[in-house]
């Protein structure tokens, strides 16, 4: 998987940052003030200082907020822990993540750490919420105003 695999919606979001590790920073490598969206820049411009500087970063990141004009359309980030092994030639991923995943069928890539997935839909979390599991909701109770943005 590679930065052309990312969807076209995600690409054109004015929403990204540079990464060292896990830890969000700016263009020149500054932390501190991802929360503001004037910190974020383009996609192009992030990729562009990855490969200008891949000594200076580990990757770069989507910063996930609401966005009034989408109303319920929302860029949405599921995230998945724990639930897949990440030794070389070790397909395995919990078969109920698994199946989560293929009802989604919805772009998903590894996360960092190799053990999990994160999933980008498109949809509306009830008001209020800024996580589901932050507010006591199973997993399989995902809206059903939910919708796949690539397949």
């Amino acid at each position: 998987m590679g930065f052309e695999d990312i969807p076209t919606l995600l690409r054109d979001a004015h929403h990204w940052v540079m990464r060292k590790e896990k830890k969000p920073c700016d263009i020149l490598g500054k932390s501190g003030g991802w929360q503001n969206p004037d910190f974020w820049i383009s996609f192009d411009d992030a990729h562009n200082a990855l490969e200008m500087t891949p000594w200076k970063f580990s990757g770069m990141g989507y910063i996930i907020a609401r966005e009034e004009g989408r109303g319920d359309k929302q860029i949405i980030g599921i995230d998945f822990d724990c639930c897949r092994s990440p030794k070389a030639g070790e397909n395995w991923t919990s078969p109920r993540v698994l199946a989560i995943l293929q009802k989604l069928n919805s772009y998903t890539e590894v996360s960092l750490s190799g053990t999990g997935y994160h999933v980008w839909v498109i949809g509306k979390l009830p008001a209020g919420v800024d996580s589901m599991e932050s507010e006591g909701y199973p997993l399989e109770d995902l809206p059903e105003t939910a919708r796949v943005f690539i397949q």
